[in-house]
């Protein structure tokens, strides 16, 4: 049994390593990729903006294609005038700060050494790498006699165009479904109570917008577990639940992200 499944993960690895190269050489270098590194550069010169904004039009455009480049810059109109006015550009930084850790794993590979654009774009790669382990992880668990199943369904996920474009993108998506299967993964396995919230709370970093999903987790535990434990109250639900908020709360307020907060009531006090 464990050669059959040796040789399923050797067959596994190499297709997954194949997808994973095949992403990065077809990166893509978007509208959305100023943002990021306007982001990151704007921690290294808190008080230079416009040298912020130079270094990320500099960057881009030595690495990314002409036509990349120009698709960047006239993408719409916002996007010339981010191009030609700094302040405006930094205006719209809000809407890419807010995501922390997807910036703070940008800013950890730029520190070793790799250019901005690139550290941007690796963090979807490795991410994808990573996700493909843990699916195939998740699946193995499912089909434990089936050698080829776990591997083959996993490649071909992998292999689907919309899996392979979070990759290749300038998006979080990619980096915050790492820590989705690692959330899915710890609730299968029911192994400790933390961890779920420890993955919930690196997605609400990653992307803040995931507060929705956590709340509708949270709530939909809270109500099982109140009428099949005799009706007790979990009170640390209620804490999570709360801390995610205190989080969210804290993150648009300090970046100064428009939000409609009463749109977000319900998710808020869900686990009340």
């Amino acid at each position: 049994m464990k050669l059959k499944w040796g040789l399923s993960f050797l067959f596994f690895i190499l297709g997954l390593s194949f997808l994973t190269f095949s992403c990065y050489q077809n990166r893509v270098y978007d509208w959305d990729m100023p943002g990021y590194l306007g982001s990151i550069y704007s921690w290294e010169f808190p008080d230079e903006p416009q040298k912020v904004h130079e270094m990320v039009y500099s960057d881009i455009e030595k690495e990314a294609s002409k036509i990349e480049f120009d698709d960047i810059l006239h993408y719409n109109h916002a996007n010339e005038v981010f191009y030609a006015d700094y302040k405006a550009f930094g205006e719209q930084l809000p809407y890419y700060k807010i995501k922390i850790g997807y910036n703070v794993a940008v800013y950890v590979l730029y520190k070793l050494g790799f250019t901005g654009p690139h550290s941007v774009l690796l963090v979807n790669v490795f991410s994808y790498f990573i996700c493909g382990l843990l699916v195939f992880y998740a699946l193995k668990q499912f089909f434990p006699k089936n050698y080829f199943i776990a591997p083959l369904l996993t490649l071909f996920v992998f292999w689907f165009p919309p899996v392979r474009d979070m990759a290749q993108n300038p998006t979080p998506d990619m980096f915050v479904f790492v820590f989705l299967m690692l959330f899915i993964i710890s609730v299968l396995q029911k192994k400790s109570e933390l961890l779920p919230f420890i993955f919930l709370l690196c997605c609400i970093l990653i992307r803040p917008d995931y507060v929705l999903f956590a709340m509708s987790y949270l709530f939909v535990v809270f109500i099982f577990k109140y009428f099949n434990e005799n009706k007790k109250i979990d009170y640390s639900l209620i804490i999570q639940g709360f801390s995610f908020a205190v989080i969210y709360i804290a993150i648009i307020k300090y970046y100064n992200y428009p939000i409609f907060t009463s749109n977000l009531c319900f998710f808020l006090i869900a686990p009340i």
